[in-house]
């Protein structure tokens, strides 16, 4: 085999990873894929800026807010790029991972009374579209590399449902579920065949319950605090491996059962607002622990020390707004975040995976990131608004020499939004 044969298959090894585990689009969508367009605007923020359905995410205290029957909607476009340089360069040619993705945020929030907010909200991470990947080499045993065409095929989504209630003009206290979904196939099959080297179907399903409370000290100055339980989604499906030689006619076929598990992990939030005539501020403070998630999700990897990955994370929002007219407004924010970014989701379990490319799948990785976001919304009555927003991710973590996965990841997410909302 020659050198530039490895270079490609160490260059594509995440794409295969991606694909047999679900990195991209879905696991990227789940977490970096703002829901809403007044979240994005905020760089994520949300347990006072929020509004209507797609507050459920942040803080359902803000369902408060509604007025009448309020639907809305939010079209994006994200482009996600995932890169990891081993340390030993020489060896190893970066492996990059890019995807764009169409998305888009529903919702509806109602106020049939004074007292009483109620919301759904719905946002796709896969639309059900396949991937297709044609001639990655693939690493079937030590040395030995095979082109393969990879077509993933997904459907998945995450929905939130729940309801707030004002005891007066200053207090607000909501609730709601989140439900996640996903149901993924992939095929493996011999570049310039038709036979299936392998097959995969899986599906998982979560469910997070959350709450909030929503403080109105003075018309301009807010404070709103949520938390959300931790969730263990399991994976159950099954594996077909073809075990016949690369020229044989028929297929052999190996069938197991496919068990893994994701994780998502508790939150506490905390936010505060205030505005001063046309000038605005916002802040909000997020803890997510992930560290009840690592022995679950450590299952069957082995080999590295659990402190590396799955650590609590703190993530941190700052935002100015700026009215200029009483129709118009401008903000712009800029969060820092922790984040855990993996891999491997669902990860299996019960199996020691080989390295590919000098990547151990199913790995679990923390990459920090800085969120910068803007946003511009122009009300076209009363009771109809329209905005834009953008967001820029980045970040970066590198993992000392001596562990599996020695090296820097890097991530990159570029979204751009259009949105809407009415009253009735």
């Amino acid at each position: 085999m020659n050198n530039s044969y490895k270079d490609r298959m160490t260059i594509t090894a995440l794409t295969i990873l991606a694909s047999v585990l679900g990195l991209a689009p879905r696991a990227m969508a789940a977490d970096f894929l703002i829901p809403g367009i007044q979240g994005k605007a905020a760089a994520g923020a949300g347990q006072t800026v929020s509004r209507g359905a797609s507050s459920l995410y942040y803080n359902p205290a803000n369902l408060s807010t509604a007025r009448g029957v309020q639907p809305e909607i939010d079209l994006a476009l994200a482009r996600i790029t995932y890169s990891y340089q081993h340390s030993d360069t020489s060896s190893y040619v970066p492996a990059t991972v890019s995807a764009i993705t169409p998305l888009a945020t529903v919702g509806l929030a109602w106020n049939p009374v004074a007292q009483l907010g109620l919301g759904l909200a719905l946002l796709p991470t896969g639309a059900g579209t396949a991937q297709v990947d044609k001639g990655v080499p693939a690493q079937l045993s030590p040395g030995s590399y095979e082109p393969m065409d990879i077509t993933r095929i997904q459907t998945s989504f995450r929905a939130a449902a729940g309801a707030s209630w004002s005891f007066n003009n200053m207090l607000a206290v909501g609730a709601g579920l989140l439900y996640y979904s996903d149901t993924s196939k992939l095929t493996l099959i011999r570049s310039g065949t038709t036979t299936d080297f392998l097959v995969a179907d899986f599906k998982g399903t979560s469910k997070q319950f959350c709450a909030g409370a929503r403080l109105t000290l003075k018309d301009d100055y807010v404070v709103g605090v949520s938390y959300r339980t931790a969730a263990t989604r399991p994976y159950v499906g099954t594996l077909a491996v073809n075990t016949a030689s690369s020229n044989a006619t028929e297929g052999i076929y190996q069938i197991t059962d496919f068990t893994g598990v994701g994780y998502d992990p508790a939150q506490f939030g905390l936010g505060l607002e205030g505005r001063r005539g046309r000038f605005g501020a916002f802040f909000d403070y997020v803890r997510e622990q992930w560290s009840g998630g690592r022995s679950i999700l450590k299952q069957g990897l082995g080999g590295d020390s659990p402190n590396i990955d799955l650590i609590d994370t703190n993530n941190i929002t700052v935002g100015a707004r700026f009215w200029p007219t009483v129709k118009q407004r401008l903000e712009v924010a800029l969060g820092i975040n922790g984040g855990n970014m993996g891999n491997g989701d669902p990860v299996t379990k019960g199996t020691v995976l080989p390295e590919v490319g000098g990547v151990r799948v199913g790995q679990i990785e923390a990459v920090g990131r800085t969120i910068f976001a803007g946003g511009y919304r122009y009300g076209l009555s009363r009771s109809t608004y329209l905005a834009l927003a953008g967001a820029y991710m980045t970040g970066a973590h590198t993992v000392p020499v001596g562990y599996t996965q020695e090296g820097t990841f890097t991530l990159n997410v570029l979204l751009m939004s259009a949105g809407t909302a009415y009253i009735f």
